[in-house]
């Protein structure tokens, strides 16, 4: 009867047919992680799954084991059965013979023939009955072989899937690192455009968003505005220069027929160094 041990003895490099398929099944992946084939993340996942097929293999090749072993067994109870019938049978026959040929000796004779014969008809039937046995065993060890081969295939079946798997999980990873470049570089162009479109209107508007507009632009632009109110400035300057020039030529030839120079209250002077002091920002 098949016990525990049969499936495993409790310890790693165990003699059960478990621990038997945990050692090829630990080289293959370990081999594969070695390749980088298996990612860390799924290791576990892979393991918990290689080690539940495992187990369920071995459990139902102990239960085959144990089947097999008691066929056997079963024909060889049922052979020594018969064995032991045909010796009984021969024993009473001869008895018989025996009681038969002290009373009549053709009886005897005829007895003793059919003993020859049934003797014969038993070797027969126990040589039909080893032939019978050898067939028995030449099927269980066939069986044996299958099942051993089974095993082999579940082994390289699991063996793909773990390959599958690996090779599936590397694509993911490679998808997901192609979409995060390609989502990196829309995001790096976007960025680019929206910063080009600012740059073009920081050259036509003062503030972009609200927020005054400022570097090479900004300080270009209040350049130019300096510039163009410099320009303003400097034609108030001589135009009110031309003014006071031709003003002061006619103090100096008319006398008091000319305004007063500290109040300068002529209708044209007077309004043109106002504004020229109001534009210099003096009171």
């Amino acid at each position: 009867m098949a016990t525990i041990t049969d499936v495993t003895t409790g310890a790693v490099g165990g003699t059960g047919y478990f621990d038997k398929m945990m050692t090829a099944i630990n080289a293959q992946i370990d081999v594969q992680f070695a390749a980088n084939r298996i990612q860390s993340k799924d290791y576990a996942t892979v393991y918990l799954g290689a080690i539940q097929l495992a187990m369920t293999e071995a459990v139902k090749y102990v239960g085959v084991v144990e089947q097999v072993t008691a066929s056997q067994a079963s024909s060889t109870n049922a052979t020594a059965l018969r064995t032991e019938q045909i010796t009984a049978s021969s024993a009473q026959t001869v008895n018989a013979n025996a009681k038969t040929s002290n009373d009549d000796l053709l009886r005897a004779e005829q007895i003793t023939s059919s003993t020859a014969k049934t003797s014969n008809e038993d070797l027969l039937r126990i040589e039909q009955i080893t032939a019978s046995t050898a067939q028995t065993v030449n099927a269980n060890a066939k069986t044996s072989n299958e099942n051993s081969l089974r095993a082999e295939q579940v082994t390289a079946s699991t063996a793909q899937t773990v390959n599958a798997n690996a090779k599936t999980d590397n694509e993911n990873l490679l998808r997901a690192e192609q979409i995060t470049a390609s989502s990196s570089k829309t995001s790096s162009e976007t960025a680019l455009y929206s910063q080009k479109v600012k740059t073009e209107k920081a050259q036509i508007l003062n503030s972009i968003d609200g927020v005054t507009v400022a570097g090479e632009i900004g300080q270009k632009k209040a350049l130019q505005a300096a510039q163009s109110l410099g320009y303003v400035r400097d034609a108030e300057q001589k135009a009110a220069k031309i003014v006071l020039d031709a003003w002061s030529v006619s103090k100096s030839t008319m006398g008091a027929a000319t305004d007063d120079p500290n109040t300068l209250t002529g209708p044209l002077l007077g309004g043109m160094v106002t504004k020229l002091r109001l534009n210099a920002g003096i009171n």
